[in-house]
């Protein structure tokens, strides 16, 4: 295991002892750090099986996401609410935002992620830098936040002058 795996199961083991949870992290083995395959290990996740896991998302870049992971419509397997969060001024907030116009929505979700962050369903552990390195010739790219490879498409490189004069 790497450094910063170890320190993601010490974490892992603190919250598992203040959260009373019977999991021994000891019998985790393989690469990604867990027993399960795949299929059954995100399965029990998605139906609420589980005290005690780590998943990341990936490209999230829209404020649609909130009600999926904090709705209390949204318990498994209807959504994504593992966290069992069922909070009536969550909700509301939700729904507001939903009926709202872009501007109007980003006053509600900051209201949104400022009671998230008090009540804390969820620990991030996750958080990456995206950084490009590319050549000179290579113009119109722009990383974007969430790590997505859209502005590809309008990547352009340039051809030195010399070059593209003796092409004609």
């Amino acid at each position: 295991m790497t450094d910063l795996e170890d320190d993601i199961v010490t974490i892992l083991q603190h919250y598992r002892d203040r959260a009373d949870c019977e999991n021994n992290f000891d019998e985790l083995k393989n690469q990604w750090g867990w027993v399960y395959d795949w299929g059954t290990f995100y399965g029990d996740i998605k139906n609420g099986h589980f005290q005690l896991y780590s998943l990341t998302w990936v490209g999230i870049s829209t404020p649609d996401i909130f009600r999926y992971v904090f709705h209390s419509d949204s318990l498994p397997p209807l959504g994504a609410n593992r966290a069992r969060l069922n909070n009536a001024l969550i909700d509301q907030l939700i729904e507001k935002a939903e009926q709202q116009s872009l501007t109007e929505q980003a006053n509600t979700y900051q209201e949104l992620q400022e009671q998230l962050q008090r009540l804390l369903p969820y620990v991030s552990l996750w958080y990456e830098d995206n950084i490009a390195f590319f050549q000179d010739d290579i113009h119109d790219y722009r990383v974007s936040s969430d790590g997505n490879y859209d502005a590809l498409k309008q990547v352009q490189r340039l051809l030195p002058a010399t070059k593209a004069q003796g092409s004609k």
